[in-house]
């Protein structure tokens, strides 16, 4: 669970049980740019599980990662929200290593989540 606080004007304390990071968002909707958006933490949520997932993999199979990076953009929210995820696999893994990574890639918890029918119920306590 995260325990969402203002601190000052938008800036925001997101605190779980061991962690705590921050959002803001940016100086042209009254914010201060001290955080990642909440639009950049939902990228930054697909792109770490994305690339831990793929880490896993890679350190069963008893193999190094490299220079992988993975890239998230949202390009459109709505009814048909659209986020681009992009994969840059280190030149050293061999192609057949690299197609099953990218099949792993979509078995990450934050893509299955994001791909299913989301229900958000909202409670006063």
């Amino acid at each position: 669970m995260i325990n969402a606080k203002i601190i000052e004007d938008y800036f925001t304390s997101l605190k779980s049980d061991k962690n705590e990071i921050f959002s803001d968002i940016e100086k042209s909707h009254g914010g201060n740019e001290k955080g990642l958006n909440p639009h950049e933490l939902v990228e930054a949520a697909l792109a770490a599980c994305t690339i831990m997932t793929m880490k896993s993999y890679a350190n069963i199979k008893g193999f190094d990662l490299g220079d992988t990076f993975v890239d998230v953009k949202i390009e459109n929210e709505g009814v048909e929200s659209k986020l681009t995820r992009t994969i840059k696999l280190d030149s050293k893994i061999d192609e057949k290593m690299q197609e099953r990574l990218m099949l792993v890639a979509n078995k990450c918890p934050i893509h299955k989540l994001l791909m299913s029918n989301i229900t958000i119920d909202t409670i006063k306590s």
